[in-house]
């Protein structure tokens, strides 16, 4: 479809609405024919009827969620036709043209509120896996300090967007939940191997012994050494 020298392809589930006195010219893909169906109408609400439907100047094109409904309504139009033309086939025609018309309005908010929903479903597809990621890069990380900025440049968006998505999907800040890990990590240590609680500290990225058992102590409540003493204790105890 070509108007004013702007061509578009129009697909299925789409109208096209052409004011009037527009110069226009269409035509179909001969391995793809398609039928067609059209009304001429015209008169003092003819614009102001394509403008309700968001008709402009440079917008022909309206998605609809239900072509069969649109269909049916055409076809009760086209039936007027057998009226020949009274004043009582006028009047009919008139209204199911606006009825075709209310139709095209009501499907075309039902089909703007898919594609939203749509497109909300994908933002949260896409942070959920930018998140998982991004967990993954944290987990192969643990040895080291990470900064926001380095979390953010792997997820390949802004510090602020990712801040707020991470939040928002684990309800933790990033740091919170990489610490988190890492205590996590240390908890294996203490548990299955024998080594001391400064050498745990290193392999997790903590070159402080002291400011690592503070971090553990404030997400366990209790320092690596006791916790450590506690899984003995409970282990002596369960035989």
């Amino acid at each position: 479809m070509t108007i004013g020298g702007t061509t578009s392809i129009v697909e299925a589930g789409q109208l096209l609405l052409i004011p009037a006195d527009m110069p226009h010219a269409y035509g179909s893909n001969e391995h793809q024919p398609w039928s067609i169906f059209w009304v001429h109408f015209s008169g003092a609400q003819s614009l102001q009827t394509l403008h309700s439907v968001a008709t402009t100047k440079n917008k022909h094109l309206v998605s609809v969620s239900d072509t069969n409904s649109m269909i049916q309504a055409f076809e009760q139009l086209y039936a007027c036709i057998d009226y020949n033309y009274s004043d009582a086939g006028l009047f009919l025609m008139s209204s199911k043209l606006l009825h075709l018309f209310g139709l095209i309005k009501l499907r075309q908010t039902l089909t703007s509120k898919k594609s939203m929903a749509s497109e909300e479903n994908d933002t949260k597809l896409c942070i959920s896996n930018m998140i998982e990621n991004s967990v993954e890069y944290m987990k192969q990380h643990l040895h080291t300090s990470i900064s926001i900025d380095e979390l953010a440049k792997d997820a390949g968006v802004s510090v602020p967007y990712y801040c707020k998505s991470f939040k928002h999907g684990t309800n933790q800040s990033p740091i919170a939940y990489f610490t988190r890990l890492k205590i996590r990590k240390a908890c294996d240590h203490l548990y299955q191997s024998t080594l001391t609680v400064k050498a745990i500290g290193e392999l997790l990225g903590y070159s402080d012994p002291y400011y690592f058992s503070r971090v553990f102590k404030k997400s366990q409540g209790c320092s690596p050494e006791q916790y450590r003493k506690n899984l003995i204790n409970e282990g002596l105890h369960h035989e």
